[in-house]
This record gives C-alpha cells, sequence and structure tokens, in this order.
C-alpha cells in the first residue's frame, strides 16, 4: 500500500508482492475535518468528504454508497471519520480474482455496486431509468456467473472478500508460521493492555513498516526509537499520555519481536530503520514531530534527522550508545566477540546469543548476567532487580530479548560503523541527555560527541544510569526541551 503523503490527484500504485495493487483509498479525519492519516489514492475519499457532511454522523455510524466510479465505505467511531474509497478497477480485479472463470458486463458490476450500496432491484432501476425487470434479468445473469443465489448473499460475500483485500492491501500478513516467531499485537496486548494500537503497513520494496501507537490520537506526536526492548510496561501509562495529550508511537525495527532472521547487512540495516522513522512521522504526526531515542536506537534515528531533517522538530539523544570503548571490561568482551561473529558466521552468532539467553531464563540467572553489567550503577541495578522480582516484568524482558535477537544482534554490531558520520551537519535542535552514574557509556564520552552536533546542549541526570527509558521515560517523552533552551546559555541542565 503506497501512502500518498496528502497530496491531492491521482497516484500511481507502487507494485508489491509481483504485482501492481488496484488503486485504493484511505482517509481518517478529526471531528474539525483535518485529515490525520491518507493511505494510497485518496482523491475520491477527498472528494467524498467534500460533499458529504460527515459532522451529521453519529458515534458509531457505518454506511456504503456509491460515489462516482467508486464504493465508499464510511464510518465514525469516537470521533474519528473513516473513509475507504474502492473503485471499479480495485472491485473487477477482486472478483476475477474470486471468479476466475467469470466476465461481468459493465451493467452486473453497476448492479453489484448498487446492491453493496443497500439498493434493492426496484431502486436500481429507477436510479438507471430501466425497467425492474431488466434488473431482474441482470441480477439472475448475475447469481448464474458467480453461484450467488440472494441479493443479501451478494452483500454478505462481497463484503467479506472486500475487507479481507483491504487488509492485504493495508499491509496485513499471513499467519506466521514457526515457534520462534510472536504475533506482535498479541505480545503488545498480553504485556501493555489497553494501551497501544498495532499498525502493520506495506510499503515500497517490500518494507513493512510495524507501528505501536498509544495516547490520544489528535495529541502531540512524539516518536520514540526503542533500544533493545521496549519502555516497561508500567511505564507506559495512559493517565499521563492523555493528560499530557501525547501521542506516543514506537515504529518496531526489523527483527523486532518477530524471532527470525533478517539477513539485511548493516548498511542496509540502519538505512532500513531510518526509513521507518521518517514514515512513521510522515504518516502518522502531520510530517513532524519530536524525536526521543535511546541507547541504541540512537543511531537509527540519527540517520533519519540527517536524511529529511524537516520532519523533526526536535531531536533528544538519551543514554546514547556507540560512544567509543565501553568502560566495562565484560560488556566490551561480549560486543567484540558479537561483532566478530557478525562478520563470520551467523550460525555460531546464533548459537552464542542461545547460550546468553540460556543463562538469562531464570530471574536469578538474568539478574546476574545484569548485575555484571551494570554492577556500577545503582540506579540500573534497582530497576533491574524490581524488574527481575516481578513475575510479569521479568518474562516480559526475558521474551523481549528471545524473541528480538535479530534486533539485538544488529544493534551491537553497529559499532563496527561510524554512526556518529555528518553530525556536524545536524539541522535539527539536539540535547544530549545523559546519567552521571553511567556504567557502560561514560557521560565524558557522551559530552564529547555532543560537541559535534552545532545546535545542542547537554542534560546530565544526577545518579541515573543507563536504563534512562526504564527509570524516567515520562520525563524524556514529555519534557518541553524548547523551554530549557531559553532559559539560558548553559550547557548543562537538569531535567525538571
Amino acid at each position: 500500500m503506497h501512502a500518498d503523503s496528502g497530496v491531492k490527484g491521482p497516484h500511481r500504485a507502487e507494485r508489491i508482492d509481483g504485482y501492481e495493487r488496484p488503486n485504493l483509498g484511505i482517509l481518517y479525519m478529526n471531528g474539525d475535518g483535518g485529515e490525520i492519516w491518507a493511505y494510497g489514492h485518496t482523491q475520491a475519499c477527498r472528494d467524498f468528504a467534500d460533499s458529504f457532511p460527515l459532522s451529521s454522523l453519529g458515534k458509531r455510524d457505518i454506511h456504503m454508497r456509491a460515489h462516482n466510479d467508486s464504493i465508499i465505505l464510511f464510518s465514525c467511531i469516537k470521533e474519528v471519520a473513516r473513509i475507504v474509497a474502492v473503485n471499479q478497477m480495485f472491485l473487477t480485479h477482486m472478483l476475477r480474482e474470486i471468479y476466475p472463470d467469470v466476465e461481468l458486463s459493465n451493467a452486473e458490476l453497476q448492479l453489484l455496486v448498487q446492491i453493496l450500496c443497500g439498493m434493492s432491484l426496484r431502486e436500481a432501476a429507477v436510479e438507471n431509468g430501466v425497467a425492474y425487470e431488466t434488473k431482474r434479468t441482470q441480477f439472475k445473469s448475475l447469481a448464474a456467473k458467480t453461484g450467488i443465489r440472494t441479493q443479501s448473499e451478494v452483500v454478505r460475500i462481497t463484503l467479506a472478500m472486500l475487507m479481507s483485500y483491504i487488509l492485504d492491501a493495508f499491509g496485513a500478513r499471513p499467519g506466521k508460521r514457526g515457534s520462534n516467531v510472536v504475533d506482535e499485537k498479541a505480545f503488545l496486548d498480553l504485556y501493555y493492555p489497553d494501551t497501544f494500537r498495532f499498525h502493520e503497513i506495506a510499503m515500497d520494496k517490500n518494507r513493512v513498516l510495524r507501528v505501536a501507537d498509544a495516547g490520544p490520537i489528535l495529541g502531540r506526536p512524539i516518536v520514540f526509537a526503542h533500544s533493545q526492548t521496549l519502555p516497561v510496561p508500567a511505564q507506559i501509562s495512559n493517565d499521563w499520555l492523555q493528560s499530557t495529550n501525547t501521542r506516543l508511537l514506537i515504529p518496531l525495527r526489523n527483527g523486532f519481536l518477530q524471532g527470525d532472521a533478517h539477513p539485511f547487512s548493516p548498511e542496509d540495516h540502519i538505512a532500513r530503520s531510518a526509513r521507518e522513522i521518517a514514515d512513521t512521522i510522515r504518516l502518522f504526526c502531520s510530517g513532524s514531530a519530536r524525536l526521543v531515542a535511546h541507547s541504541t536506537g540512537v543511531p537509527y534515528a540519527l540517520r533519519a534527522v540527517l536524511n529529511e531533517p524537516e520532519l523533526t522538530r526536535e531531536f533528544v539523544i538519551a543514554a546514547a550508545a556507540h560512544l567509543g570503548a565501553y568502560s566495562n571490561g565484560k560488556v566490551n568482551q561480549f560486543v567484540a566477540v558479537m561483532k566478530q561473529l557478525a562478520m563470520s558466521n551467523n550460525f555460531i552468532l546464533d548459537k552464542t546469543y542461545d547460550q546468553y539467553l540460556k543463562r538469562m531464563s531464570t530471574p536469578s540467572g538474568f539478574r546476574s548476567f545484569l548485575l555484571s553489567t551494570y554492577k556500577d550503577s545503582p540506579a540500573d541495578v534497582a530497576i533491574f532487580d524490581a524488574i527481575t522480582g516481578n513475575p510479569m516484568e521479568y518474562s516480559w524482558i526475558f521474551e523481549t530479548y528471545r524473541l528480538s535477537r535479530w534486533s539485538v544482534i544488529r544493534d551491537i554490531t553497529m559499532g563496527n560503523m561510524d554512526v556518529w558520520a555528518d553530525a556536524e551537519c545536524t539541522q535539527t535542535p539536539v540535547v544530549f541527555v545523559h546519567g552521571s552514574g553511567d556504567s557502560i557509556n561514560p557521560v565524558e564520552a557522551a559530552r564529547t560527541v555532543q560537541k559535534r552536533f552545532p545546535n545542542s546542549f547537554f542534560v546530565e541526570l544526577e545518579g541515573e544510569g543507563q536504563s534512562l527509558f526504564l527509570t524516567c521515560f515520562e520525563k524524556l517523552i514529555t519534557n518541553d526541551i524548547t523551554s530549557l533552551q531559553k532559559s539560558g546559555n548553559t550547557k548543562t541542565k537538569q531535567l525538571s
């Protein structure tokens, strides 16, 4: 499904999965008539919105009607109007695949559209200025060709197939196989109940954009580039998202919560992930947003900022990774081994990661592994003690690492690249947020890298460690960086 970025006029569908998708438009609008999302060929959606008073819709109204050469499905749920335009090209393509040996005449196709829009045969006859018997004859021919016996069956079967094709065009995928593969939505619903909406959208060049989305749809958009896990479930509160009018969007990188291998080179992986961040801002945020990146998520976000600076109003770099040599010797050793394996043997790399997972397969083993990594950071030790002491949160973090192995491995081996290349060219205002007690990436190294960004300043959090997204996630997301910039010229400040 190709997103047309809100530009009016016809747009050529992209070739995806080996054939060219017929035109389909999906448009979401708020109560004031402003566009929220726009997917595909949306000109028919906009034409319909201009001709129909959407404000007259009730809160749960769902309708279907013909409009020019399209069928329009439209509804209003929770003060958001959804308009789906399916033109005759799409409908004909769908029917040819459902009934490969059937040739429908233009009159039969027109009657099918009329039936789908709720017309009786008599109403269809009046609309076309023909005799009722003419429509009866057309329906008999339609029924004989398709094996459908009644008008209600026409509606039921065609609508069921139509929704299936819309979901396919929108990016839904067939059921995934294999015990190591998770349904991302099931994972989010289990560990973040009633919090995240999950979107999966097919983009160009066989890319699939996956986005976790929380908070009010019309809230202030903030995009979070995750590190090797998502924020701890207890940190994502609907109350603070609502009270701060924040819409939190988290694009999920390739390999994250997917369980299977993604054989992209590091260069391709970072380029694809940067595009996913940019696409999330373009599609969900009306073209601009505040971008917050944590730890190993920073390189992907930085590439997105460098490639398309107009999309990001502010860029927050929290607990930056890949600053140079790690201060913890065991971390250095682990990363060196993973980098070496990544350049030589994926099979051994996979088995090596399994060995680390085996060590972390019990709460005590996980705590022991983390303690060896974060032993010099009391803040990190405290938060991981709390996580491993809570069965549900331990299950959440272990399953994340198990299912996201290739995302984690790519994050680690990204250190083979100069992730800070072209930092001097950054046009977006940047703020570094770093814990004074970070035992993996020392604050001095972060200050050195921050100086490469021309329009930036530094925020040091006294006593905080590396896992800022676990200890002060709300503060990172909702803090107003602009007000901090206006408060003075000093480069070091405390988050309030």
